[in-house]
């Protein structure tokens, strides 16, 4: 079973992390066995989603997803 995670380190949208580790817990049950055993999602600010945007992809912008 693959161990699923929520990091929440942003202020702006209130979330419910179990809503959303229960929503990535059965999003994964739905993949095929494979070699990973782990899934960790973290939400940060647009502040800091542009300082890791530039840092690992050379973007100096905010971005939605970064993986």
């Amino acid at each position: 079973m693959m161990d699923v995670s929520v990091i929440d380190r942003q202020r702006g949208h209130k979330i419910s992390k179990s809503a959303l580790r229960a929503f990535l817990a059965a999003v994964v049950r739905e993949l095929p066995p494979g070699d990973a055993d782990e899934l960790a999602v973290t939400l940060v600010s647009d502040r800091r989603m542009r300082v890791l945007n530039r840092t690992w992809r050379g973007q100096d912008r905010t971005t939605d997803v970064l993986s």
